[in-house]
């Protein structure tokens, strides 16, 4: 699999401006009806090493994907907690919202 700099066609240590001169260059060679994954990939790695590495990796405003596991009894409780003090009949609804 190739990485973003090898999409674009450029070296590891290309600066922005090198960047975007190949990424602008790589949609001229792949348009975006006749080469629909090519195209994707190249704005992909454009927009990778344009954010650069901190994004990857995840920053305060963008975190990226949680990882954990959850615990099933923990939500089971949490349910049971929320039906018991959600079980209303019409009539007590009806007199909550008049």
């Amino acid at each position: 699999m190739k990485n973003d700099y090898e999409i674009l066609g450029v070296s590891a240590g290309a600066n922005l401006k090198e960047i975007k001169l190949a990424y602008h260059q790589k949609l001229r060679e792949f348009r975006c009806h006749s080469h629909p994954e090519e195209f994707m990939a190249v704005r992909q790695a454009y927009e990778s090493l344009r954010r650069g590495e901190r994004n990857k990796k995840g920053d305060f405003f963008n975190p990226g994907p949680m990882r954990g596991k959850i615990q099933e009894e923990l939500v089971e409780s949490l349910g049971e907690r929320v039906r018991s003090k959600v079980a209303l009949s019409i009539e007590e609804l009806i007199e909550l919202t008049f």
